[in-house]
C-alpha cells in the first residue's frame, strides 16, 4: 500500500497492487441485494446518486448474500384433476345411500324368510320390522356409526337376521373412530356375524341359506363349516379393509388442507415481513437522505446571518440546490409508494466508497468543519451493500454533529481494508447547547445498519467529545466493481 496524498483536508490511500477493474453496472448490489441494471442520475443532478428508483425484483432479505424472500405456490406432482361440483357430490352420495338402504331390506327380508320354517310368525315379522328399520338408520351411518354397529350386532344376536348394517357401519367405526372403540365394535360385529353364519348353518339343508339343490337328484348341497369361517372372516375383513382406507383417504385430505392453511399462513407472514422490511428501509433512507439535506440547508441559512452581500447570493444558491434535492429525493419515495404493480419493492439507488469524499466536500461547503482521513484498499472488491452502510453511517453522523453541535470541528477516520474490516470513527466536541438525550431514530438506523451486516456501533459522549465507532466486518462482491 502507498501512502495517502492530502485533498480539501482528507487523505486517501489507494492499493497499488491490485487496481479494481471497471465498473459494471450488472455487478452492482445495494444494502438489500438487489441489482441496480439502470441508473436515474441525469446531467443537471448534483454529485450523488439518486436514493430511490422502483424495481420488480423480489423483495431481498435482512441478511446480505442470502436468497431473495420470493413465494410460489408448490407445483403439483401430477396432471391438474378437476375437482367434483357440489351438486355432483350430492347426489352420489345420495344415490350410494338409497343404494345401501334397499340392500340392507332385502338382506333383512331374505333372512327373515329363512327363518320362517324354524319360528312362529311373530318372530320372523319382528325381525323384519327391525331389519327394515336397521336399513333406514344407515341414513345417519355417519354421525352415529357405534350406536348403528351395537344396535345392529345385537339384533342380529337376539333375532334371526343378517349383518349388513353391522358391517356397513363398522366401516365408518373404523374410518373416523379411535382405535379402542373400532376394535369393540369390530369384535361385537365379528361375533354377530358368526352367529349369524352359524344360525345358517344349523339350520336343516332345505331351509339354509348357502345351500344348492341338485335339479335332477333333489340332492342339496349344504356348505361346509370351514365354508362359512371363511364367509365371515371376508365379510368382516372386507369391512375393516374398507374404512382403513377410508381413513387413510380422511388423513391425507387433512394433511393436504392443513398444508395449504399453513402455506397461507406463512404467505401471509412473508408479506408482513416483507412490508416490515420495507418500512424500515423507507424510514432509514428517509432519515438518512432527507434529513441530511435540511440539516445542509440549516446549516447554509445559519452562514448567511451577517455575511456580505456576494457570500449571501452563493449561500441562497447553495440552499435552494440542497432543498432542490430533498424535494427530488421525497418525489422518487412518493412516485416509488404509489406504485401499485405487485412485487414492487423499494431499491435505493447504489452508492460507492468514491461518494464519501464527495459527501465529506459538500457538508464543507455548507460551512461544516470537517477534519477526515480516509483510507480503503481494495474499493472494487466492496459490496454495495457494504459501501452503502458505510456511506450512510459517514452521512448520519454528519447529520448528527451539524444538528446537534453546530459550529463544532468534526474529525472523521475511516479504515477499510479486506484484512482488517472497517473501522469509522467520528468525533465532535459537545457545546452547550448539545442534548444529548435528543438523538431520534439516527443513532437506532445506524445500529440496524450494522447489525445487517454483522457489525457493531457504538454511539455515546466520551468526556467533552460525542464519539461515533462503528466496527463492520468486510463483505466480498461476488463480482468486482
Amino acid at each position: 500500500m502507498s501512502g495517502g496524498s492530502r485533498l480539501c483536508g482528507t487523505s486517501y490511500g489507494t492499493d497499488s497492487g491490485r487496481p479494481p477493474p471497471p465498473a459494471t453496472s450488472s455487478d452492482r448490489s445495494d444494502l438489500t441485494g438487489r441489482s441496480d441494471h439502470r441508473t436515474d442520475r441525469t446531467d443537471d443532478d448534483p454529485v450523488g446518486p439518486r436514493p430511490y428508483r422502483r424495481a420488480m425484483d423480489p423483495v431481498a432479505p435482512r441478511h446480505p448474500g442470502a436468497a431473495p424472500v420470493t413465494w410460489a405456490p408448490p407445483a403439483a406432482s401430477g396432471p391438474p384433476r378437476a375437482a367434483p361440483s357440489p351438486q355432483r357430490t350430492v347426489v352420489l352420495r345420495r344415490l350410494r345411500t338409497t343404494g345401501l338402504v334397499l340392500t340392507a331390506a332385502f338382506s333383512s327380508s331374505v333372512a327373515m324368510a329363512y327363518a320362517v320354517e324354524d319360528d312362529a310368525l311373530l318372530i320372523p315379522f319382528i325381525a323384519w320390522m327391525v331389519g327394515t328399520a336397521l336399513a333406514v338408520g344407515l341414513v345417519v351411518r355417519h354421525r352415529f356409526p357405534v350406536a348403528l354397529a351395537l344396535t345392529a350386532s345385537a339384533a342380529a344376536l337376539l333375532l334371526p337376521l343378517d349383518t349388513f348394517a353391522a358391517l356397513v357401519a363398522l366401516v365408518g367405526v373404523v374410518a373416523r373412530r379411535p382405535l379402542r372403540v373400532a376394535v369393540g365394535c369390530g369384535t361385537a360385529v365379528a361375533v354377530a356375524t358368526g352367529a349369524a353364519l352359524l344360525r345358517d348353518h344349523l339350520r336343516p339343508d332345505t331351509a339354509t341359506l348357502l345351500a344348492a339343490t341338485d335339479p335332477v337328484t333333489g340332492e342339496v348341497d349344504v356348505l361346509p363349516g370351514p365354508g362359512y369361517v371363511v364367509i365371515g372372516v371376508v365379510l368382516v375383513a372386507a369391512a375393516v379393509g374398507l374404512g382403513l382406507l377410508r381413513r387413510y383417504r380422511d388423513e391425507v385430505r387433512a394433511a393436504e388442507t392443513g398444508r395449504i392453511r399453513q402455506e397461507r399462513v406463512a404467505a401471509e407472514l412473508r408479506t408482513e415481513m416483507t412490508r416490515q422490511e420495507e418500512r424500515e428501509l423507507i424510514a432509514r433512507e428517509v432519515h438518512d437522505t432527507v434529513a441530511h439535506q435540511l440539516s445542509l440547508v440549516a446549516l447554509h441559512a445559519s452562514s448567511l446571518r451577517g455575511g456580505a452581500p456576494d457570500t449571501v447570493a452563493e449561500g441562497a444558491e447553495s440552499i435552494r440546490e440542497a432543498a432542490d434535492r430533498a424535494r427530488r429525493e421525497l418525489r422518487d419515495m412518493v412516485e416509488m409508494l404509489r406504485d401499485p404493480a405487485p412485487g414492487t419493492a423499494l431499491q435505493p439507488a447504489p452508492v460507492t466508497l468514491d461518494d464519501v469524499p464527495a459527501l465529506l466536500d459538500t457538508a464543507r461547503q455548507a460551512g461544516a468543519l470537517i477534519r477526515s482521513s480516509v483510507y480503503v484498499a481494495d474499493a472494487g472488491y466492496a459490496s454495495l451493500a457494504l459501501t452503502r452502510a458505510v456511506y450512510r453511517l459517514v452521512q448520519e453522523s454528519l447529520t448528527n454533529a451539524v444538528k446537534h453541535a453546530p459550529g463544532a470541528e468534526v474529525d472523521i477516520t475511516l479504515h477499510a481494508t479486506p484484512r482488517e474490516g472497517v473501522r469509522l470513527r467520528v468525533t465532535n466536541s459537545l457545546t452547550a447547547a448539545v442534548d444529548v438525550a435528543d438523538r431520534g431514530s439516527g443513532l437506532a438506523g445506524m445500529r440496524e445498519r450494522a447489525a445487517l451486516l454483522g457489525g457493531t456501533v457504538d454511539a455515546g459522549p466520551r468526556g467533552d467529545a460525542f464519539v461515533v465507532e462503528a466496527t463492520l466486518p468486510w463483505v466480498a462482491a461476488t463480482s468486482p466493481t
